[in-house]
């Protein structure tokens, strides 16, 4: 089977063009992301042709789930056209994902960019399952809203960019926080019915601000 390993901010992906050929994309997602007896990855994507967009993108998790988009998972599906010439020297493009139509603009230097879609606040768009306390919840946005992992008290804030985001803001380093421990927990809290991907960000400034990411699965 051929395939094609590719890595946005060290987000990796294994690609395939299926070609027409169907399998069990969950269980071929945890046998080529497992990072011992595998290619090793975050997840799987594969390029599909659209009847909507000029291509189709679906993505499954190293454990198997399918997630509806994935911001550099979209970077690298765009880098692997453009490389491939997939649509000749047309420097436009649209993808269609579970998350909706996504448009990208490539140019002549390499980079890329791509719309995301409208950020969404909403508690049923995230979605979150417990009801959020007012006082943390507004009706249009959720901030610090608590979590308890492994006896640890996390607060996040919410957003959906088509798949839901817990960002945990934090005054301490990127570096010195848990990711990889709260991260797997968060990601699976009963709060979150579809999953939930996990960010830690630490603001240093009015115009910068550093990150740590976890990804479902």
């Amino acid at each position: 089977m051929k395939f094609t390993k590719l890595q946005s901010v060290g987000n990796d992906f294994v690609l395939l063009d299926p070609q027409g050929e169907e399998q069990d994309w969950p269980k071929l997602a945890l046998h080529m992301c497992h990072r011992h007896f595998g290619a090793g990855a975050d997840g799987l994507m594969l390029i599909l042709p659209s009847e909507k967009a000029d291509f189709r993108m679906r993505i499954f998790n190293a454990d198997g789930s399918e997630a509806e988009i994935c911001g550099n998972g979209l970077r690298c599906l765009i880098h692997y056209i453009a490389v491939n010439k997939l649509l000749g020297n047309l420097d436009e493009l649209s993808i269609e994902t579970l998350a909706g139509m996504r448009h990208a603009q490539i140019f002549k230097d390499g980079r890329i960019r791509t719309t995301m879609g409208k950020p969404m606040f909403e508690a049923h768009q995230i979605p979150v399952a417990a009801e959020p306390d007012p006082k943390h919840y507004n009706g249009q946005l959720i901030s610090d809203f608590p979590l308890n992992i492994n006896n640890r008290r996390v607060l996040v804030s919410l957003v959906s960019m088509g798949n839901p985001h817990a960002i945990h803001f934090c005054t301490k380093p990127v570096e010195e926080f848990p990711l990889g421990e709260v991260g797997s927990q968060v990601e699976i809290h009963k709060a979150f019915p579809k999953r939930t991907n996990f960010e830690v960000a630490n603001i240093l400034d009015t115009e910068h601000i550093k990150c740590g990411f976890g990804n479902e699965g």
